[in-house]
């Protein structure tokens, strides 16, 4: 209930809606920490049609905006499509199926989250006078090969509002393991020592120093958790004994920096401890 009321009290309501050739796409909300951003879009196809019906389907199970599509802040712009896609933020669309009441599948819902390639120190990305603009040139179904299922441009314009709080954990650098990705596509385990660390609703922001075994970490990526095969999990433990678990959502190996993004909605004032994957627990204060 807690993290319902989180949602409530800090998403932006938008409702902005455009509709070309009988297609209706929507923003409807917009949330963010200060380090991730969510934002909910809703394309819903003209009444009495299936988008489960319609040609494409064979190609794969996306309908909605193509290859094309931008989003774009004062300081960086994101290519985005059905699967994550790198840019000056690292963005990414997850698909929810929704229905009017015809009893057909003519509306998706796609939760798109966005994050700064790094922590900015004096730049605001998500704050409330930084304009976020998303452009989409036609609607396709399918992927990667796509078929065109409505022509037309949809642009909106729209800003982030949200209260920066941020809990720093560490008051001297800690060591732990790491998972690393050498250029040569090889993976060792790494020992790791992070000299600060920052949790937040959305995630847990760090910065770590350089490795013990001599590694370039400029030309290396650093996973501190692996969600695929649970290999270093790390959690954030609330006081009723509750995990949230945490997973590698991004960086920069150049400035020592990554975020790792949470399953859930975390409430701060609910936190008790991290938990590393080495067992080491870190007091939240």
């Amino acid at each position: 209930q807690e993290q319902v009321l989180f949602l409530e009290e800090n998403e932006k309501r938008l409702d902005e809606s455009l509709v070309r050739n009988d297609w209706t796409i929507e923003l409807r909300s917009a949330i963010t920490d200060g380090m991730k951003g969510y934002i909910l879009l809703g394309i819903t196809a003209p009444e009495g049609t299936s988008l489960e019906e319609i040609p494409g389907k064979s190609q794969g199970t996306y309908y909605g905006p193509g290859n094309d599509f931008l989003l774009k802040s004062e300081d960086a712009v994101l290519h985005c499509s059905a699967y994550p896609d790198f840019g000056g933020v690292v963005g990414n669309i997850q698909c929810r199926w929704g229905e009017d009441g015809d009893g057909r599948s003519n509306t998706v819902n796609y939760v798109i989250d966005v994050a700064p390639d790094v922590e900015w120190a004096e730049e605001d990305p998500f704050g409330a006078d930084t304009m976020w603009s998303i452009h989409i040139q036609n609607l396709v179904s399918g992927f990667p090969e796509q078929t065109v299922l409505a022509e037309g441009t949809w642009d909106f314009e729209f800003t982030f509002e949200y209260d920066n709080t941020k809990v720093r954990i560490l008051n001297e650098p800690v060591k732990t393991r790491a998972w690393a990705y050498l250029p040569d596509g090889a993976e060792i385990e790494s020992e790791v020592t992070i000299t600060s660390m920052a949790l937040r609703p959305f995630g847990i922001t760090l910065y770590y120093g350089d490795a013990s075994d001599g590694l370039d970490y400029s030309r290396t990526s650093v996973q501190f958790t692996d969600s695929m095969t649970s290999r270093y999990p790390w959690y954030v433990v609330m006081k009723d004994g509750r995990k949230i678990e945490m997973y590698t959502a991004g960086g920069n190996p150049i400035e020592r920096y990554a975020y790792l993004a949470a399953a859930a909605p975390i409430v701060l004032d609910d936190v008790d401890f991290l938990l590393l994957s080495d067992g080491t627990e870190l007091a939240v204060p």
